[in-house]
C-alpha cells in the first residue's frame, strides 16, 4: 500500500524573508490511512473545516484544536514537520548564494565540506544579531542587510545591487572580528552576479520546495516506499510542479548530500496531488500541526494562554527537522565525509546529462 502523506504550511511569506509579523516558517506533514483519518474526525466531532486561524479566536475552535492535538494517533508515527526561522535562513542564503560561489568558482573550495556553511550561516547570524543588540547604528545597518539582501535578488535591479553592496562596505568598516570577516567574504560575489543572480524572481528565496523534499525523504525512509504526496494549493509548490516532476523522473536510486545531510534521489514520490484544504481532512490536520507550531512560537494579542498551552502540548516534543541556529554541540561534533557528494551536480548531470 502507498502511504498517503498529506501537507500543509502556516507563515508562508514565500521569497519575503524578511517579513517581521510571521517569522517563522512551518510545513508539516501527517501520514494516515483513510481509516485513521476517519476515525480522528469522529472523535474530534467538529462539523466546520478545521482551519487554525479561522478557528483559534473561537473558543469552540480552540476545544476542536486541542481535541485533535490530544489525539492518541496525533504521535510521531504519524507527523512530522520542519521549522524555519526566516531570519536565520537570511543569513544561511547569503552563505549560500553569495559567499559559497566565489569559494567554488575562484577558490576552488568546496564550502559544503564539514559543515562549513552551517558554521558560517551560524557565525553571521550571531555576530549580526549580538552586534545589533548591543550597536543601535550597527542594528540599523543590519536591517538594511537583510532587507537589501532580500530586495537584490527579487528585483535585481542595479539599485538595488548598489545599495546592498553599499551596506556591507559600511558594516565591513564598523565592525571588526569574525563578523568583518564574513562581511568582507561577500564583497567579491558583486563581480560574480551573472552566475548568483537566478530567472525565478519571485521564488528564488522561497523555502518551500526545499521543506518538501526533506519532509518527502523522512517519510519514505520510515515505509521504505514511495509516498504519495497530497498538499493544499499552494501557489509556490505549483509553481516548481514542472521541476518536481524532473526530479521525481531522473534515473537511479542514490543517496547523495553531505555528512549527515543527505537524501533519496530521486525524490521518492509516487504521485503528487494539489487539494482544496477545505474538502480534504487530511490536510487540515496538516494546517493544524503546522499553525501550532507557529502560533506557539509567535501567538497572537489576548491569546497567550493558548499559545503557552501549544508550547507544553506533545507537538512540539515530536522529532522534527529545523533550520535555526544551532547549538555549539551541533557544530562542534565530528561528521564522516567519506561518502559526500554534491546534490546539486548530481541533479545537474541527470537532467542535462553533463
Amino acid at each position: 500500500m502507498i502511504p498517503k502523506v498529506y501537507f500543509d504550511e502556516a507563515g508562508n511569506t514565500g521569497s519575503n524573508i524578511t517579513n517581521q509579523v510571521q517569522p517563522y516558517f512551518v510545513l508539516s506533514s501527517v501520514c494516515y490511512t483513510d481509516d485513521e483519518l476517519q476515525q480522528i474526525q469522529k472523535d474530534v466531532a467538529y462539523g466546520n473545516e478545521l482551519h487554525f486561524m479561522n478557528i483559534k479566536s473561537q473558543w469552540q475552535g480552540r476545544d476542536a484544536i486541542r481535541r485533535l492535538l490530544g489525539h492518541p494517533l496525533l504521535d510521531k508515527n504519524h507527523v512530522t514537520f520542519q521549522i524555519v526561522d526566516k531570519t536565520f535562513a537570511t543569513y544561511a542564503f547569503m552563505v549560500d548564494m553569495l559567499i559559497e560561489p566565489f569559494m567554488k568558482y575562484r577558490l576552488n573550495e568546496n564550502l559544503y565540506k564539514g559543515r562549513s556553511n552551517v558554521i558560517m550561516a551560524n557565525c553571521l547570524y550571531t555576530f549580526a544579531e549580538n552586534a545589533s543588540e548591543s550597536n543601535s547604528t550597527i542594528a540599523s545597518y543590519v536591517s538594511d542587510l537583510k532587507i537589501g539582501f532580500e530586495k537584490m535578488m527579487r528585483t535585481q535591479t542595479q539599485e538595488s545591487i548598489d545599495d546592498f553592496y553599499e551596506t556591507v562596505n559600511i558594516l565591513c568598516a564598523m565592525t571588526n572580528g569574525g563578523f568583518q570577516d564574513i562581511l568582507c567574504w561577500m564583497l567579491p560575489s558583486q563581480d560574480m552576479l551573472d552566475i548568483i543572480l537566478t530567472d525565478d524572481k519571485k521564488y528564488c528565496l522561497d523555502i518551500t520546495l526545499s521543506s518538501l523534499l526533506v519532509l518527502t525523504d523522512h517519510w519514505h525512509k520510515r515505509h521504505n516506499v514511495k509516498i504519495d504526496v497530497i498538499t493544499d494549493d499552494s501557489k509556490q509548490l505549483y509553481a516548481k510542479r514542472d521541476l518536481i516532476n524532473k526530479l521525481i523522473s531522473i534515473d537511479g536510486y542514490q543517496s547523495v548530500g553531505y555528512d549527515t545531510r543527505k537524501a533519496t534521489f530521486p525524490p521518492q514520490i509516487y504521485s503528487m496531488t494539489f487539494v482544496d484544504s477545505a474538502t480534504n481532512f487530511g490536510v487540515q490536520i496538516a494546517d493544524i500541526v503546522a499553525s501550532a507550531v507557529a502560533f506557539s512560537l509567535t501567538g497572537t494579542k489576548g491569546l497567550e494562554l493558548f499559545q503557552q498551552e501549544l508550547k507544553a502540548s506533545k507537538l512540539l516534543q515530536f522529532p522534527c527537522y529545523p533550520l535555526m541556529p544551532s547549538s555549539s554541540d551541533y557544530l562542534s561534533r565530528a561528521v564522516d565525509t567519506s561518502n559526500d557528494s554534491d546534490p546539486l551536480d548530481f541533479i545537474v548531470e541527470k537532467l542535462h546529462g553533463e
